[in-house]
Order: C-alpha cells, then structure tokens, then sequence
C-alpha cells in the first residue's frame, strides 16, 4: 500500500511538472467561436462551469490535451474548453474602421459613452452581440455607431466576429433545485468562496442544512443558504 501510495504521489509531482512546462512553453491565444463556451474546472463536460465566454474572446493557452484546452481568460479564470470551439490566434482584434459586434466576458451590456473615456457620460449600454460601425480610434477606445447615434467604446468589448447574444435560459436562479447538508462523518461543512480548497472558508454548517443549489456541478455547487453564497463540494449536498 505504501509503494502505491508513493507511485501515485511521483505521478502527481510529474503530472504537475509537465503542467507547469507547458504553460511557459504554449503561451499563444485562441479565441471563442460558435457562441457562448463554457470554462469548465476539469476536462470534462460535467465538470463544474467556471464561467461563459461569448465568440471574440480572446484566452491565452496554458495547456493543450487534444479534445480540451487549459486556458486563461482576461478576468483571471483558468480552466478546461473544448478545443474544436476555440480558434488559434487573437481574431477579434479590430481596425478602425468596419463592421464590429459588442461583445463581454460576463455577458452583461457595455456602456457606450460621450467620449473616450471612463469618466465620460454614458449615452446607452449596449447588449452583447449588438452591430456597431467603427468610424474611428483613439488610444484603446473604438469611436462607433449604432441607431444613428455615435460614441466610443472600449476595444477590448468589441469583437470582428459576429457574436451571439446570450441565452435567457442561462439563469441559474431560474432552475435552482434545494437539498440538505450531509457529511458521513456527522461534522459540519465548509462552504468556500470559489470551487476548490485552496478558497478561503466563508462559512461551515451543519448536517441537515437546507441549501438552495444555483448551479450543480460533478465536484462543486454553486450554493445558498440562509442568503450566504458560495461553493460546496457536491458529495456534500444530497
């Protein structure tokens, strides 16, 4: 048992070796296409999702396994995304002038503002996958317009590929389900603030809370309870 053990262990240490050579050996970006990709803990497709990634965004490559890509987001999120919806290369980068859609990675609206700058008014948000015409540049603002009215955007919130609006069946409050807490042991339960041990403990409760669960994953839920939100292991849920 020990020899196993100690087998195992030299795997691990080389797995993670080979990890780490990787990411400073790959260090090229790709970028989403097909609409909304889903950022996943682990390379599989019931793996916890991280995130959703709309067409445009442009990651930087940590790791390649073939079917899966380890990757890196602008936001700071590593994670897992199938290979065959990323492209290689920063395509979404755009000129000064042409066709450009609104695009974020947490999919929400982009203020479009009076002038280049973040301390300007905003004239409108626009939603992700809106049609805007660049008619101009300045620094890393987009001057552009769109129903007839003109204003300046930020350049990384616009993408050369046209992009998909996000679902409105993306909500996870909409389908939240309710479970309690449980533990073989009868001891009570860390939640965490993100999906794995290395996040810091915002709470621990006891067997037989009741949680409401926002998101289900294979390893790690997004929870609630008593309106504390956060990240437990599944296994614990039932």
């Amino acid at each position: 048992m020990a020899r196993l053990f100690r087998l195992c262990l030299l795997f691990s240490l080389a797995l993670l070796l080979c990890f780490s050579g990787m990411e400073e050996a790959l260090a090229e970006s790709v970028t989403v296409k097909g609409g909304y990709l889903r950022m996943r803990t682990s390379p599989d497709r019931e793996a916890f999702v991280l995130e959703r990634y709309p067409t445009g965004t442009v990651l930087t490559v940590l790791g390649d396994l073939g079917e899966w890509m380890y990757v890196q987001a602008s936001d700071g999120n590593k994670g897992y995304m199938q290979t065959s919806y990323l492209e290689k290369g920063a395509s979404s980068t755009v000129a000064s002038s042409g066709t450009a859609y609104v695009t974020s990675s947490n999919g929400k609206s982009v203020n479009m503002r009076s002038r280049a700058s973040k301390n300007a008014t905003v004239l409108t948000q626009l939603s992700v996958g809106t049609r805007v015409k660049i008619v101009g540049s300045s620094g890393s603002w987009k001057k552009v317009t769109v129903n007839s009215r003109t204003g300046y955007i930020m350049s990384q919130y616009l993408s050369t590929a046209k992009v998909s609006p996000p679902s409105s069946s993306s909500s996870s409050n909409s389908s939240a389900t309710t479970g309690r807490v449980r533990s073989d042991n009868g001891k009570a339960v860390n939640m965490r603030s993100g999906p794995g041990k290395k996040y810091s403990v915002i709470g621990s409760y006891e067997v037989g809370t009741r949680v409401k669960i926002l998101k289900s994953g294979s390893v790690w839920s997004y929870i609630s309870i008593n309106g504390q939100v956060g990240y437990m292991k599944s296994e614990y849920i039932r």
